[in-house]
């Protein structure tokens, strides 16, 4: 772990000059120092980098830590001044006027550690893979408890619960819709009770060893109605659209035209109501943004990526369909993780 951290946090020196840049961001700390704490203060320059820690902290990081880690004090964190770039997508108002105090000044710098983090290294790979693995498990035991009569809070808990009993977390509170709640599309699970011939819309995810997972199947309990069969299908072509699209130098945005093509062809573009999806990593919503139009629509796919393509139909009070997928780009194709679901 220690060579791999040095190594990342080697490639964010090499994109500093003069300047000397402030993370504070926890998951950031774990990913170039591969330190597990709820706080700290790292300060990177072309030639040097220190951690600064409490006492809650102190030993723990002088002992693992690929860098030098001393006690926080004003007086040894002002050494690197007068001037520092922080993390703007991170760090609060309050805790910028709270560092001008001491002296500094301050200048954003926005998702200083995108470029590295978007391009996984095959360790990260594989613990996704992990996390995918135990997530198609949860997956496969909760549907085992489709019954007649069950909640959609029944459901949750009982996927919330595996997922703890096999020494994981959630990547998000899972989301469980019967019938008519499946065309909310981050709905929060109820208490409605599932009833035969209805669309059961499962989103679930677990996060392994920091790294997440993110998958969405729509099912049928019993014979559904005709138009959740079409939408349902709709949803699928769209899918397969988009992935065949998923490859090494290819626009982002481009994805979600080829997805927003296939639902607007059936007359059901007004329905698809948010973005064809995101990266994910050591959080399930990273850069990213898969959406035409959108601030990373011009960006190129690079081999290495991790994405999610989850296009959706949802129709007002009658129901809905999600089918997402998570996909890790190649150089002239991809692979579909989320097999097996």
């Amino acid at each position: 772990m220690t060579l791999k951290n040095l190594n990342r946090l080697h490639e964010i020196q090499k994109t500093l000059r003069n300047e000397t840049l402030l993370i504070e961001e926890p998951l950031h700390l774990f990913y170039l120092l591969g330190l597990d704490i709820s706080a700290g203060m790292l300060l990177i320059s072309s030639s040097k980098a220190q951690l600064f820690v409490d006492g809650r902290y102190l030993q723990v990081c002088q002992k693992k830590s690929p860098i030098r880690t001393v006690l926080y004090s004003d007086e040894e964190f002002k050494k690197f001044g007068p001037s520092l770039y922080f993390d703007a997508d991170h760090m609060t108002f309050a805790r910028v006027e709270d560092l001008k105090k001491l002296g500094f000044t301050l200048m954003p710098k926005k998702d200083p550690l995108l470029p590295l983090m978007a391009v996984k290294e095959k360790g990260e790979i594989e613990k996704m893979r992990k996390s995918i693995a135990l997530c198609r498990k949860g997956y496969k035991e909760i549907k085992k408890h489709l019954k007649v009569g069950i909640t959609e809070k029944e459901l949750a808990l009982l996927f919330s619960l595996f997922t703890l009993k096999h020494g994981a977390i959630l990547s998000f509170d899972a989301i469980i819709a019967f019938g008519e709640n499946a065309a909310l599309p981050h709905h929060k699970p109820t208490t409605r009770r599932l009833k035969k011939g209805e669309g059961v819309l499962i989103d679930i995810g677990v996060n392994m060893n920091h790294y997440a997972s993110d998958m969405t199947r729509t099912l049928f309990f019993g014979p559904p109605p005709s138009f959740l069969k079409e939408i349902y299908d709709v949803v699928e072509k769209a899918n397969k659209s988009a992935i065949a699209l998923c490859k090494k130098g290819e626009k982002i945005g481009n994805l979600d035209q080829a997805a927003r093509k296939v639902i607007a062809e059936h007359g059901f573009d007004e329905y698809f109501v948010h973005s064809l999806g995101h990266g994910i990593g050591l959080k399930t919503h990273e850069y990213p943004r898969l959406k035409s139009g959108g601030v990373n629509s011009e960006d190129l796919l690079q081999s290495g990526m991790v994405i999610t393509i989850e296009p959706g139909i949802y129709l007002p009070q009658k129901g809905g369909v999600r089918i997402e997928d998570m996909v890790l780009i190649k150089d002239k194709s991809c692979e579909i993780l989320t097999t097996g679901f």
